[in-house]
């Protein structure tokens, strides 16, 4: 998501392009001079070493493609940079080798080169492949609890990393989480990679004018791989990478312009302020967190345009942690949602948000998140349940899924995910939600920790915030609150006992 501040290029009057209908697909308003690469399937790029196999993924300001090093003999993933962007692009090649726990959860790049093409002067990063990452994982599944603290645990320990090297990311979410693959693709054929990931779709880029699309942009956009239908636990390790430099800075050298950082996971000071840092960094690590246990967002408040404004995330921020500092209180909003600074006169229409803080709803927030179904029947024991009667039936959502009855070692799907349950009712089947009977709530004893946790990081004031490396030592991660509820269920059973 990019900044607010500027202009967008899908601005109606700007577009040049009919949209795809791929739902993950890069900007195709971003195929002009100065902008992406053009990429096609087949491509062989720096001096006839690295073919282009798949789309693995695109950011604001690049394309990530899976590749075959036909020198080495191995699979990497390749980067191309946006032009205008690749002279001061930021991979921290100089990052140190270090015992540092932190170190093995950043993703280091393996090779270099750069790209003449049509649109410009392109920096090409070489790195490991990896895994799908988190944010589109948790798009149909949730994490087993104990897998979401683990990776809490390293995406915060890297982070914790980063810092002591005196830099920020500034730019944490979980869709810069990526896991790492359990399989070794080097040992695969192409049409094998194909088998597992599915073979390349297409779609044919138009120019709204009629005109063909080249030679900025390419004939067609290639989609994402769907990890839907592969059974993670074959595909994906427990461990993750970190990912996206490109809007990462040195302490010493903070940004006086806004971030390009997802609303709804930038810190107040950042909005208000257009300050950034180490403890912006761990604000939108809280973020993170939370949607790494509970599966959805903390701060989401989707306006009219389906994505949060600045004063859509400051509202929820207000309504968790209770009402704003003085200094920022009375600062107006303008249409756009954007705050306005130093008294400046609006080039829009400003407001005034309206702050509704409640009480307690930070520990509200995380005591509804929901777990795994606890007994849960599953699709076949429903159906043998219902031959030749009228009872309750699970229609299933989707056709196959990558863990039929809903739950894998490393997640599990909510049952409205799964499919929706009609019962009979006066001759006539209606549909019945079944989500709120089955799902059993996060443990008190965890929700207590948890919340002791993100309350050490939202705070308003960012002096106050809890340090990475403060942070990975907190016993939320190693489950140490469960040793407190096992002794509470072994008075009970004394109790019962005696």
């Amino acid at each position: 998501m990019g900044n607010l501040c500027e202009k967008s290029a899908d601005d109606e009057d700007l577009r040049k392009f009919y949209p795809s209908f791929f739902y993950y697909v890069e900007n195709l308003e971003k195929y002009e001079p100065g902008g992406l690469h053009p990429t096609h399937l087949g491509e062989v790029y720096d001096n006839g070493r690295y073919k282009i196999v798949h789309k693995l993924g695109f950011g604001h300001l690049s394309t990530v493609w899976l590749a075959h090093d036909l020198q080495c003999k191995r699979y990497v993933a390749l980067k191309i940079v946006a032009a205008k962007d690749s002279q001061d692009y930021k991979d921290f090649k100089d990052l140190k080798e270090s015992d540092h726990p932190g170190r093995n959860y950043i993703a280091s790049s393996l090779d270099c080169f750069w790209l003449q093409g049509p649109n410009g002067y392109h920096l090409c990063l070489v790195s490991h492949v990896l895994g799908p990452s988190i944010s589109r994982m948790l798009l149909d599944s949730r994490l087993q609890p104990s897998i979401a603290r683990s990776i809490a645990l390293q995406a915060t320990q890297g982070l914790a990393y980063l810092h002591s090297q005196g830099i920020c990311h500034g730019n944490f979410t979980t869709s810069n989480v990526l896991f790492q693959l359990s399989i070794n693709f080097d040992s695969l054929s192409e049409e094998e990679v194909y088998a597992l990931l599915g073979k390349p779709q297409t779609e044919t880029v138009k120019r709204l004018s009629g005109e063909p699309p080249g030679p900025s942009a390419p004939i067609y956009v290639v989609d994402m791989p769907d990890f839907a239908n592969i059974d993670p636990s074959k595909l994906l390790r427990q461990n993750i990478r970190i990912i996206d430099f490109d809007q990462s800075f040195y302490t010493t050298t903070p940004p006086t312009i806004m971030l390009g950082i997802p609303s709804n996971h930038m810190a107040p000071e950042s909005i208000f302020d257009l300050k950034a840092g180490v403890h912006s960094d761990i604000w939108a690590l809280g973020c993170a967190i939370f949607r790494l246990r509970a599966g959805y967002d903390l701060f989401d408040d989707f306006g009219d345009s389906g994505i949060n404004s600045h004063s859509d995330t400051i509202r929820q921020v207000v309504k968790t942690i209770g009402r704003l500092p003085a200094a920022w209180s009375h600062i107006p909003f303008d249409e756009d949602g954007l705050p306005v600074r130093n008294g400046k006169k609006p080039k829009k229409e400003s407001r005034m948000l309206e702050y509704e803080p409640i009480e307690r709803p930070l520990l509200d927030s995380v005591s509804s998140i929901e777990d795994e179904p606890m007994g849960s029947p599953t699709l076949d024991s429903i159906t043998e349940q219902n031959n030749g009667e009228s009872k309750a039936i699970l229609v299933p959502a989707e056709v196959g899924g990558r863990y039929r009855n809903g739950c894998s070692e490393l997640f599990w799907r909510p049952p409205s995910l799964v499919g929706t349950t009609f019962t009979l009712e006066e001759g006539k089947w209606v549909a019945t939600e079944q989500e709120a009977e089955v799902l059993s709530k996060i443990s008190h004893e965890e929700a207590i920790s948890f919340h002791d946790l993100l309350s050490r990081i939202f705070t308003y004031d960012p002096m106050r915030r809890i340090s990475a490396k403060e942070l990975s030592r907190h016993p939320w991660f190693t489950g140490d609150f469960m040793v407190t509820r096992k002794r509470k269920e072994e008075g009970k059973e004394l109790d019962r006992i005696e």
